[in-house]
C-alpha cells in the first residue's frame, strides 16, 4: 500500500504552498519601502485617535470612552474633522503625526503640503492652525521624512522632499547620520559621517521599511548608559506570481548598529617628529571618531509595521501585519515573555508582559498604533475597519496567577505603568480600562477570593501613592498650598474614583466617594484661589468682575450643601450611638458600612480635611466679596446676583464658622492622639494612606471619633436647626445611597464644573472618563475667559468630548 501511495503522489509529508498575501498588504509594504511618511493612524498622548479615511480625502477621530450606563470602556464612534481642504484630481492625505506634547496634528498630502490642526476644548474637535490651501502643488515635493522637534533641543534638521529617493530614507546600501549625542570640539556645525548599512547576503533580497534612531538610555544588565542605536528593518515579499509550489515565505531582518565614540590617535611615525615632541598638547585637540558596531541580525517570518520606543527607550514594541504585537528588550533585543521567573519571590517586576499580559486577539491588518501607555492598540484592518485591542490575561494565565500567588506582582506592574504615565503626562484612560478589566476578570474567576481581590486593589493604590512619593500626612502641617499645587494627587484620586465606577444605576463605594469628593473640592479650591489672585503687574482680581462672581454661585451652593451633608451625617451617627446606649466601635463601624457614608472619613483623613479647610477659607472670601458688591453694585443685575449668593450663606442652618470649628477640634484631637501614641512620620503616613484607600480608621483615632460624636457634635446640635438640616435636599450631591439620588440623576443634568443645572437644549460636553457633563461654552462675546480657562479639562483630569446628541444617546449625568 505504501508503494501505491507513492505511485499516486499521496505522500502526506509534502508541504502546502504558502497562501498569497493580500493585495492591500502588498501595497502597504510598498508604501513603507518607498517613504517614511505613510502613517494612516496616529494616537495622541492626550488620548485622541486620528486616522485617514479609505479614500484618503478625510480625517476621522475616535477616542476611549467610559459608558455611563454600566461603566464599560470602549472606543467611541467616529467624528469627522471639519474645514478640511478640498482635494482635486488624485491628491489625498498620505501621513498623520501628532506633536510630542499631544495637542497638534500634522496632516500631509501627496504634494508634501502640511496642515496643522489642534485639539480645541474637546478630544473630538479640531481647529485649523495652518492649512496648505495657499501652498503650490509640486509633483516633486513629496515628503519622505518628517519629525517634530522638541522646543528645548538646540538641533537642526533638513526635511528632504522634491528629490530622488536618496539617503537617509530610501537607499538601503549607505546611511548618512547627523548626530549630536557626543560633544565635539568642532564648532562650525554638527558632525556627520557615512557608513555601509549591511553586507549580509541573508537580507540582500529585502528592502528597507523602517529606520529609527534610539537615543542613549538606561540599561538593565549594565549600570552604564546604553549608546545610541540604529535599528533598520528589512522586509522581503516574494513574488506572488508563478508556480505556487516554488513560492517563498515572506521574512524580515532586523539589523542593529551601536554608535560608539572612540578617541582618534595619530600614526606612531608622528612621534618621531621634533615638532611633535615639543608640542604635546596637540593630541588633545584631535576630535573623537564615531563608528558603528554591528549587532547580530534577527530574522523573523513576520512583517513589522512600525517601531515604538517605550519606557525611556528600554523596550521596543513591534506590531506585525498578522495583528500580533511583540515587545523586545532594547539591550538584548530578546522578546519579553512570561516564564517561571515570575514565580520567584525575589524576581523584579518591570512590565505587564513579564506577568503574562498579551494582546490575545489578532487579525491581519495594515496599520497598528499603540496607546500612550502601550496597554491598548487600534488596528486598521484589510477591509479598512478600525478595531480596538487591549492587553489581557488568558483564562489559563489567570488561573496560574491565583495558583502561583502572582496577583501582587500584577498590581506592581500596573503601578509601574501608571507612574510612568504620570511622569510623562500621558493620558492614562487606556491603563484604567485594562486595569478595570483585570479586576473584573479576577472577580469572576473560579479561584477568586473576594477578600483577596479587595486586598489587591488596596495594595495597588498603596504602592501607587508610595511610588509617586505623594505626601498624604498633613496632620502636623496646617499648610495646604503644596497639596493644591500637586497635579499628581489629581491623577491618583481620579483613578481611585473611576476604578469602582459601575455606571449611573449603581452606587459608588466609600473609597470612590471619598476620592470623587476630594476631586471636586480640589477643583473648587483652585478656582476660588485663582479668582482671588491679583495680576503680577497690578490691577483687580478676577473675583471683582460681576460675571466671575456670578459664575461662583454654583460652586458656592455646592460647597455649602456638602458642608450641610457632612454635618447631617455626623448627627445621624451620633444619634445611632445615643440609641445604642454607649460608644461601641464595632457597632459604629458596621453602621458606617451599612450607610456607605464618607462623611466621617472626610473629617478624619488629613488630606480631605486640608481641602475642606481651604474650601471654607474660600467661602469666607466669597461672602466678604458679596457684601462689598452689594454696597458698590453698579447695576440691578449685580445687586440681584449678590443677594442670591448672600441667601446661600444666611439660609444655611450650618454656618461656615461652625463647620470650621468642628474641623479645628478634630485636627487638634488627632495631633494629640498621634503624639500620645509616639508614632513616627512613616507610621502616620501609613495610617493616613490606609484611611484614604480602604476607609479603615486606626485604633489610635478611635478616641477622637468618640469625642467627636459624643461631645463636639452634640454641642453643635444646640446651635443649629436640626429639622431644617434633616430635610435639606442633598440628592444632587450624589453621595447618598437612596432612590432620591438615583431619581435626581435620571431627571436632571448638572454642570460638573459650575455646579448649576443645565437645560435640555443646552449644548454640552462630557468627560470621557468620569462621565461628568458641562455646558459647551466656546470663546465668544459675553463668555468670561476665566470661565473658559478652568473648564479646559474635567475636575478628574479627564478630557471632554462633544457631539453627544440627546440625553439617551449621551448618557448625560450628574457629575
Amino acid at each position: 500500500m505504501d508503494d501505491l501511495d507513492d505511485l499516486f503522489g499521496d505522500n502526506p509529508s509534502l508541504p502546502l504552498p504558502p497562501n498569497p498575501l493580500p493585495r492591500n498588504l502588498l501595497q502597504r509594504i510598498d508604501e513603507l519601502r518607498l517613504s517614511g511618511c505613510s502613517q494612516k493612524v496616529a494616537w495622541s498622548r492626550l488620548g485622541c485617535i486620528a486616522f485617514i479615511t479609505p479614500d484618503g480625502r478625510g480625517i476621522r477621530l475616535r477616542h476611549l470612552v467610559c459608558h455611563p450606563e454600566d461603566g464599560h470602556w470602549d472606543m467611541s464612534d467616529e467624528t469627522s474633522v471639519d474645514e478640511l481642504p478640498n482635494f482635486e484630481n488624485a491628491n489625498h492625505f498620505t501621513h498623520l503625526t501628532w506633536s510630542p506634547s499631544g495637542p497638534d496634528l500634522a496632516m500631509i498630502d501627496t504634494y508634501g503640503r502640511i496642515s496643522i490642526y489642534q485639539i480645541s476644548m474637546a478630544l473630538n474637535r479640531l481647529s485649523a492652525m495652518r492649512t496648505f490651501t495657499t501652498d503650490l502643488e509640486d509633483n516633486l515635493g513629496a515628503i519622505v521624512g518628517l519629525m517634530w522637534l522638541n522646543s528645548d533641543r538646540h538641533t537642526s534638521t533638513k526635511l528632504q522632499h522634491g528629490q530622488p529617493l536618496q539617503s537617509p530614507t530610501c537607499q538601503a546600501q549607505r546611511l548618512k547620520i547627523l548626530h549630536d549625542f557626543f560633544p565635539t570640539t568642532d564648532s562650525d556645525g554638527p558632525n556627520y559621517f557615512e557608513s555601509n548599512l549591511f553586507t549580509s547576503t541573508s537580507s540582500s533580497r529585502a528592502y528597507l521599511t523602517h529606520l529609527q534612531l534610539i537615543p542613549p538610555g538606561p540599561g538593565n544588565q549594565s549600570p552604564e548608559a546604553l549608546p545610541p542605536t540604529i535599528i533598520g528593518v528589512f522586509s522581503h515579499i516574494p513574488s506572488q506570481s508563478g508556480d505556487t509550489q516554488l513560492r517563498e515565505e515572506p521574512f524580515s531582518v532586523i539589523s542593529r548598529w551601536e554608535m560608539q565614540s572612540r578617541p582618534s590617535t595619530l600614526h606612531p611615525v608622528f612621534d618621531q617628529l621634533a615638532s611633535k615632541k615639543s608640542n604635546t598638547s596637540s593630541a588633545a585637540k584631535i576630535d573623537s571618531e564615531l563608528s558603528l558596531k554591528k549587532q547580530p541580525d534577527i530574522r523573523t517570518s513576520r512583517i513589522p509595521l512600525a517601531l515604538h520606543q517605550l519606557d525611556l527607550s528600554t523596550i521596543i514594541a513591534m506590531p506585525h501585519s498578522d495583528g500580533s504585537i511583540e515587545f523586545r528588550a532594547r539591550e538584548t533585543f530578546e522578546a519579553l515573555v512570561s516564564d517561571d521567573m515570575c514565580t520567584n519571590e525575589h524576581e523584579r517586576v518591570s512590565s505587564l508582559e513579564q506577568v503574562g499580559f498579551r494582546f490575545l486577539v489578532t487579525e491581519p491588518c495594515l496599520h497598528i498604533e499603540l496607546s500612550p501607555s502601550a496597554c491598548a492598540a487600534v488596528l486598521f484592518t484589510e477591509t479598512h475597519q478600525t478595531r480596538l485591542r487591549t492587553m489581557e490575561l488568558s483564562t489559563d494565565a489567570i488561573d496560574d496567577i491565583w495558583k502561583k500567588s502572582l496577583v501582587e506582582k500584577a498590581a506592581v506592574a500596573f503601578v509601574l505603568h501608571f507612574s510612568s504615565s504620570c511622569t510623562n503626562q500621558n493620558n492614562s484612560d487606556d491603563l484604567l480600562m485594562v486595569l478595570q478589566q483585570f479586576v473584573q476578570n479576577l472577580t469572576t474567576n473560579s479561584h477568586a477570593d473576594e477578600l483577596l481581590v479587595g486586598k489587591v486593589e488596596e495594595d495597588f493604590f498603596s504602592d501607587l501613592y508610595r511610588a509617586l512619593n505623594l505626601t498624604l500626612d498633613h496632620s502636623m502641617d496646617s499648610s495646604s498650598d503644596k497639596l493644591l499645587r500637586n497635579p499628581t494627587i489629581q491623577r491618583c484620586l481620579s483613578l481611585q474614583a473611576s476604578l469602582d465606577y459601575k455606571g449611573e444605576g449603581q452606587y459608588r463605594t466609600t473609597r470612590s466617594k471619598v476620592a470623587w469628593t476630594l476631586l471636586n473640592l480640589r477643583m473648587i479650591s483652585l478656582t476660588v484661589a485663582f479668582a482671588f489672585t491679583k495680576p503680577p503687574r497690578g490691577g483687580d482680581s478676577e473675583i471683582s468682575k460681576p460675571e466671575v462672581l456670578q459664575s461662583m454661585a454654583g460652586l458656592t451652593t455646592w460647597s455649602v450643601a456638602l458642608m450641610k451633608y457632612i454635618t447631617d451625617e455626623l448627627f445621624m451617627l451620633s444619634d445611632a450611638l445615643q440609641g445604642y446606649g454607649s460608644f461601641d466601635w464595632e457597632f459604629l463601624s458596621q453602621k458606617i458600612r451599612t450607610l456607605n457614608t464618607p462623611s466621617l472619613l472626610l473629617v478624619l483623613i488629613s488630606t480631605s480635611r486640608a481641602f475642606l479647610k481651604y474650601n471654607c477659607r474660600g467661602l469666607r472670601g466669597i461672602h466678604n466679596q458679596i457684601r462689598a458688591a452689594q454696597i458698590q453694585a453698579p447695576t440691578p443685575h449685580v445687586r440681584t446676583t449678590s443677594a442670591d449668593l448672600e441667601s446661600v450663606f444666611t439660609e444655611s442652618p450650618v454656618k461656615v464658622s461652625q463647620f470650621e470649628r468642628i474641623l479645628a477640634e478634630v485636627e487638634s484631637d488627632i495631633r494629640k492622639a498621634y503624639t500620645a501614641a509616639n508614632l513616627t512620620d512613616q507610621k502616620r503616613y501609613d495610617l493616613e494612606k490606609r484611611m484614604l484607600i480602604s476607609g479603615a480608621v486606626p485604633n489610635e483615632l478611635v478616641p477622637v471619633v468618640e469625642r467627636l460624636l459624643t461631645n463636639s457634635i452634640p454641642g453643635l446640635r444646640k446651635e443649629v436647626d436640626v429639622a431644617e438640616l434633616y430635610f435639606a435636599d442633598a440628592s444632587w450631591l450624589g453621595l447618598s445611597d437612596d432612590q432620591l439620588t438615583l431619581r435626581w440623576k435620571k431627571e436632571h443634568v448638572l454642570d460638573g464644573m459650575r455646579k448649576v443645572e443645565l437645560s435640555g437644549r443646552a449644548r454640552s460636553r462630557r468627560c470621557a472618563r468620569c462621565c461628568a457633563v458641562i455646558e459647551d461654552l466656546l470663546p465668544a462675546r459675553g463668555v468670561s475667559n476665566f470661565l473658559l480657562n478652568f473648564q479646559r479639562v474635567c475636575f478628574c483630569g479627564g478630557s471632554w468630548v462633544v457631539g453627544m446628541g440627546s440625553r439617551e444617546e449621551t448618557g448625560l449625568r450628574q457629575s
